[in-house]
């Protein structure tokens, strides 16, 4: 597909995508333990310090560390510190770290099935697997998608997901394809969606927008091929038909040359001069101006041809 062609279908960019579900994405309770959930799996360490636990979250996305806040804002009242980190590698980009200080942090474990606290709501022990509730979908797949994801365009939409582990891919691809999300898993923890994957992908998370446009994307793109194989048919049908055309009026002159024209009779000499006079018609539009069949028009023809031949090889 030529730039051309791109243009007039809208491609559209991941940027744009992602700025969209920022100033869009709507929170309530549910999608904001969606998103807290989708940070953790991705992006949250435990340690240990001398305050006691805590829980630290790196996002490489600045979109997705606001959408965090902010949910953590709707479900906790609480608005962690967002605090950039520039590595002096200038090989490696710029990060963005919140910190939950212990007095939070075992509530937020808590509160997403991370964490089992005893009868006095001291910490007890640590959970590493979850199951997503559909009311936390959107919200957790958003976060997913503005920390790890990737749509971009190369002559197709491709939507890559970067998880930080093999085990984390294999789980996100299982949650995908529970909800009928087919998706593929690359060997290097990469999560890849395509076609009706990628805006079914960007309805969950709440962009809408852009889910109906590469949904019409699609719709125009497949109207624009199938116009194209009808062009091109109808082009090898048109060259053809002047090769046939060519032939027959070789033919023809083949006949008059050796002055046999006159031996081929009535009906076939007629057909010979009609062609003669308009070569650029079809043998069929030959037949209707003689008052014959296609199918008559072309065993004459062949007769032509066919003594064309003969004298051809003499």
């Amino acid at each position: 597909m030529n730039e051309k062609e791109n243009n007039a279908l809208n491609v559209i960019t991941d940027a744009e995508v992602k700025e969209y579900i920022k100033e869009k994405f709507t929170l309530d309770k549910k999608t904001a333990k969606g998103v807290l959930l989708s940070a953790y799996i991705m992006s949250g360490e435990i340690s240990i310090g001398q305050k006691g636990k805590s829980l630290t979250f790196t996002f490489k996305n600045i979109f997705a560390a606001f959408l965090f806040c902010d949910a953590m804002n709707v479900r906790f009242k609480y608005s962690p510190e967002l605090k950039m980190e520039i590595p002096t590698d200038g090989r490696r980009s710029r990060k963005l770290i919140a910190e939950i200080l212990e007095f939070k942090a075992l509530d937020f474990l808590v509160d997403l099935g991370m964490a089992k606290v005893d009868k006095n709501g001291k910490f007890k022990s640590l959970n590493f697997d979850f199951e997503l509730e559909e009311e936390l979908r959107s919200g957790f797949f958003a976060e997913l998608y503005l920390e790890t994801g990737k749509l971009s365009y190369y002559d197709d939409y491709r939507l890559e997901l970067s998880l930080p582990d093999v085990n984390k891919c294999n789980k996100i691809a299982h949650l995908l394809r529970e909800i009928e999300i087919n998706v593929g898993v690359k060997d290097n923890g990469v999560v890849l969606l395509r076609t009706n994957a990628i805006y079914y992908y960007l309805a969950l998370c709440g962009a809408n927008k852009y889910a109906i446009e590469i949904s019409e994307y699609y719709v125009q793109r497949d109207k624009n091929r199938q116009l194209s194989r009808l062009s091109n048919f109808e082009t090898a049908n048109t060259d053809k038909a002047f090769a046939a055309s060519a032939y027959q009026c070789w033919a023809i002159q083949t006949l008059r040359n050796a002055d046999k024209l006159s031996s081929l009779g009535t009906d076939r000499l007629k057909l010979a001069l009609l062609r003669e006079q308009k070569p650029e018609a079809s043998l069929g539009e030959l037949a209707a101006e003689l008052g014959i069949s296609k199918s008559t028009a072309f065993h004459r023809m062949k007769a032509i041809t066919d003594l064309a031949e003969t004298y051809r090889q003499q």
